[in-house]
C-alpha cells in the first residue's frame, strides 16, 4: 500500500499541481485504497478495462477530482455547496467513489444494476466511511427523487442521458457530462450549456465537463 501511495502522489505532483496542493494525506490515503481493492477485485470480476494503478488514475480518477473543482465554480448557483446528487450507472464507482473522498458535502446516491458492480462499490464506500453516500442496484427508472445535479461518466450518449435526467433535477438543477471533447454549439430542445469545464490529462490531452441547465418553460 506505501509503495501504491507514493506512485499516487508522484503522479499528483508532477502532472497534477493544482489539485495535488489541495489533498490531504487521508485523502491520498483512501484513493490509493480505493486504487488497490479495484485492482484486486478487477482480478476476479471484470470491473474496468485498466488494469495498472496509473492507467486507473489517469484516466479514471482524475476524472472525479476535476468533478469538484467544476463543483466548486457553481456554489453561487445555489448559494450553497449542500446538493443532492444521483449518479446514473455508476458502474465500479467512478467518478462517485473518488468524487466523494474529496468532496463530502450533501448527499450522494449511486445507482447501478449491474450486481457485481453495485457490490463492489457498496463495500468500498463502507470500506471508505464515505459519508451520506449510498449506492442502490435498481434500474434508473425505478428511482424517485428530485435532485440538484445529475451525472454520469459512460451511461449512455449525451442526449439521452439529458432526456433521462429531466425527470430527476430540481428547477435550477444541473446536469453534468463527461466528454473527451469541446461541446460543439449544437441546438438542444430542453437544455442549455450553462458552463464547460476543461483540464488536461497526462498525455496533454484535454477533457471537459459540460455542465447544462433546463430551459425556462416558454
Amino acid at each position: 500500500m506505501q509503495s501504491l501511495l507514493r506512485e499516487i502522489r508522484e503522479e499528483f505532483n508532477k502532472f497534477y499541481p493544482d489539485i495535488s496542493k489541495k489533498l490531504t494525506h487521508t485523502q491520498m490515503l483512501k484513493l490509493a485504497t480505493f486504487v488497490d481493492d479495484l485492482i484486486k477485485w478487477n482480478q476476479k470480476t471484470n470491473l474496468i478495462g485498466k488494469n495498472t494503478p496509473s492507467e486507473i488514475f489517469n484516466e479514471l480518477i482524475i476524472d472525479s477530482l476535476y468533478l469538484k473543482e467544476a463543483i466548486l465554480t457553481i456554489k453561487k448557483r445555489f448559494q450553497k455547496n449542500i446538493f443532492k446528487f444521483l449518479d446514473v450507472g455508476c458502474g465500479a464507482g467512478i467518478p462517485g467513489i473518488p468524487f466523494r473522498i474529496v468532496y463530502e458535502n450533501g448527499e450522494y446516491l449511486m445507482v447501478e444494476r449491474r450486481k457485481k458492480r453495485a457490490i463492489f462499490v457498496s463495500y468500498m464506500t463502507k470500506k471508505l466511511k464515505l459519508k451520506n453516500t449510498k449506492v442502490l442496484m435498481k434500474n434508473i427508472e425505478q428511482v424517485c427523487g428530485i435532485f440538484e445535479i445529475v451525472l454520469s461518466r459512460a451511461f449512455c450518449p449525451w442526449r439521452d442521458f439529458l432526456t433521462l435526467s429531466k425527470k430527476y433535477l430540481n428547477p435550477k438543477g444541473l446536469c453534468v457530462v463527461f466528454s473527451n471533447s469541446q461541446f460543439k454549439n449544437e441546438k438542444l430542445n430542453d437544455f442549455l450549456l450553462l458552463d464547460e469545464f476543461s483540464y488536461k490529462i497526462k498525455n496533454e490531452k484535454f477533457r471537459y465537463l459540460w455542465l447544462f441547465e433546463k430551459k425556462a418553460p416558454s
